[in-house]
């Protein structure tokens, strides 16, 4: 009777220490979660553990340590048409003189004019061009009437040479917007694309 009885208490406590065991689930070996009442809920320690176990890469960004401005020229092809100021390019270089930023800040007014003289532009099948003063291996262009169709909204690509510690050249990148619009779910971001102005450049730049 007493061996019964005995053997009856150790079943007991192994089915105890499985049901305990089945209780907790382990995270990377030390984080452990509850699978009853709490079993989304990780203690304020367990956070702490998962934060700095995580395998998520740095995203590392050189330091700018020096810049450099150049100005930034406009004309229409033509003749007739004379470089005229637009703003600057602000070339940003690492510790070892690496280009590592451009940025274009643009101090041209357009004016209530400048969507007139895009459309006449256009007409004429011109280009728009632009140029880096002083430099005028750098100089790059694009279709006036792409500019009359999409508003003022651009995107310069900069490349460097080998060394990448000069600028080489710069181009437009070319967007069909009506497309991008065509696929675009926000409203909001829809709206920004198929809304034109035609009083201030937009900018966005990158280099490569």
């Amino acid at each position: 009777m007493m061996k019964a009885s005995l053997i009856a208490a150790l079943l007991l406590l192994g089915t105890a220490s499985v049901q305990g065991q089945s209780r907790k689930v382990v995270l990377d070996d030390d984080l452990e979660i509850g699978m009853d009442g709490d079993e989304n809920i990780l203690s304020n320690e367990a956070l702490k553990k998962a934060s700095l176990n995580s395998k998520t890469p740095k995203v590392v960004v050189a330091d700018i340590v020096k810049t450099e401005r150049f100005g930034l020229e406009y004309k229409f092809e033509g003749a007739a048409s004379l470089w005229s100021p637009r703003g600057r390019i602000i070339v940003g270089k690492d510790g070892s003189g690496k280009i590592v930023n451009v940025e274009v800040e643009n101090e041209f007014n357009a004016g209530d004019n400048f969507k007139e003289t895009l459309n006449n532009q256009c007409s004429q099948d011109n280009l728009y061009q632009l140029r880096v003063k002083g430099q005028e291996d750098l100089l790059t262009s694009i279709p006036s009437c792409h500019l009359y169709k999409n508003g003022l909204n651009e995107t310069l690509v900069f490349h460097t040479d080998s060394s990448g510690k000069s600028l080489s050249i710069f181009s437009y990148e070319i967007q069909d917007v009506n497309f991008l619009a065509s696929i675009e779910k926000n409203p909001r971001k829809r709206r920004i694309l198929t809304t034109k102005h035609f009083d201030a450049f937009t900018t966005k730049a990158s280099v490569q």
